[in-house]
């Protein structure tokens, strides 16, 4: 079986019409869709084989995606008709690369050559299992390259599911090979990432730093698509920093450049951040055209992170239009998709929404319910600002119940959080905390 597997996989015969579409591009990437003479190889060699070309079909699929446009499309579906294939041959590479040098720099190679589809269409765990196999292989071959690479795309993992600890380590780690090998582009992206982790931890003056680094390096060495995601995050600590103004231009200068270049995901990306931005300036009608876009850009692309930010931003404008029930609807349709991806830190996030909504809707009982589950989760990927939220909005809602013991005991474990993240905002709370105390005195 495995035989006559293989030779349908180097013949291609059965392909559907997306792949056939490609394949006239795959030929201009020296691909052959085709083979006319074919000698019969042994078990081993034909396991080889398979890894060997299907680590190619995944390379042209990656290739064609950066491309961009119509390329993109191509790519995707070149992925989606072969991905079982892909699989297979990456796992059988990995049971042989503890034994094989040529197999383990197959298994090293996968995620490398598939970087930005498989971003997109695996999940992080998933992504783990491809990285962590790849990253022992590189070691065990002494290629500090790679060993590189996939402690950055590791880090990455480990901070789309809350564990910034673990992703800032890996990401040091990636930085400090970049440098030590003159690897610009690998610096720049690492610097980028950290300052994605630290722009989650609400360390926005740090993540500004790491932007800015970021920023520079990709103009020096001319790389558009990074120059564009450092602009799009350069203008989210502007925005969260309250300068509409200062983001908007960012945000239009990295659009720009992802429409020059065709990069339809940072395209959705900064549509979705400028929506945010006019949301927060009262502009509802145009914050939801630009979400209905990003939606409409994701789910194109099959964006599943995307597809429920959008859901989610959506929300927020409901919210803030007073159609609780929409909102909700929509927060619950963005968690479904963020439980399906693996994504704890956004899970715990839209999990304090949907308890805002229904605390706004005056059902006390059901959001303190979401802000347990909030707290859950962000203390299972020791996010303490959203401990410190969860438990904050839980003391609220147990004051408007008039509840006032359980009020000042989930406050007393707010303040000691924030003591440790935000002095200003922990003022506050104590401020607060010292009213009920007085009230009750």
């Amino acid at each position: 079986m495995l035989i006559i597997y293989m030779i349908q996989a180097l013949t291609l015969s059965s392909i559907s019409s997306p792949f056939e579409i490609s394949c006239d591009k795959l030929k201009l990437e020296g691909f052959n869709c085709t083979t006319t003479e074919f000698q019969m190889p042994t078990k081993a060699e034909a396991q080889i084989r398979h890894s060997r070309y299907f680590l190619r079909v995944l390379r042209i699929a990656d290739n064609l995606y950066v491309e961009g446009k119509d390329s993109m499309t191509l790519g995707l579906n070149l992925f989606d008709i072969e991905s079982r294939n892909i699989s297979s041959g990456r796992e059988w590479v990995t049971t042989q690369a503890p034994h094989s040098k040529q197999a383990a720099q197959f298994c090293s190679s996968y995620p490398g050559v598939g970087a930005f589809i498989i971003d997109l269409r695996l999940n992080p765990t998933e992504r783990i299992n491809w990285l962590e196999d790849a990253l022992i292989a590189a070691q065990y071959l002494g290629n500090k390259e790679a060993e590189g690479r996939h402690c950055g795309a590791l880090a990455g993992c480990y901070a789309d599911l809350g564990m910034f600890p673990r992703a800032i380590k890996l990401y040091e780690r990636r930085l400090a090979i970049a440098q030590e090998l003159g690897d610009k582009r690998g610096e720049g992206a690492a610097l980028g990432n950290l300052g994605n982790v630290y722009a989650d931890l609400k360390q926005l003056q740090r993540a500004a730093d790491f932007y800015q680094q970021h920023l520079i390096i990709a103009r020096e060495i001319g790389d558009r698509r990074a120059e564009a995601n450092a602009l799009g995050n350069l203008g989210n600590i502007h925005a969260d920093k309250g300068n509409p103004d200062q983001a908007l231009e960012l945000y239009e200068l990295a659009i720009t450049i992802s429409r020059e270049i065709g990069d339809r995901r940072g395209e959705g990306q900064d549509l979705g951040n400028l929506g945010e931005v006019y949301a927060d300036l009262g502009d509802t009608g145009r914050a939801l055209e630009l979400y209905d876009q990003r939606l409409e850009i994701a789910i194109e692309i099959g964006d599943q992170r995307g597809e429920a930010y959008a859901y989610m931003n959506r929300g927020k404008v409901y919210q803030a239009l007073k159609d609780r029930k929409l909102a909700i609807d929509l927060y619950r349709q963005s968690l479904n998709v963020f439980h399906q991806i693996g994504d704890r830190f956004s899970v715990a996030t839209v999990l304090g929404l949907i308890g805002n909504a229904f605390m706004l809707s005056g059902d006390f009982y059901i959001a303190i319910e979401n802000y347990n589950k909030q707290y859950e989760t962000a203390h299972e990927i020791s996010d303490q600002n959203g401990e410190g939220n969860a438990l904050w909005n839980t003391s609220l809602a147990y004051r408007e119940l008039g509840d006032i013991d359980h009020a000042l005991s989930c406050g007393e474990l707010a303040l000691r959080v924030f003591k440790l993240l935000d002095g200003e905002f922990a003022r506050q709370i104590e401020e607060q905390i010292d009213i009920w105390k007085s009230e009750t005195s």
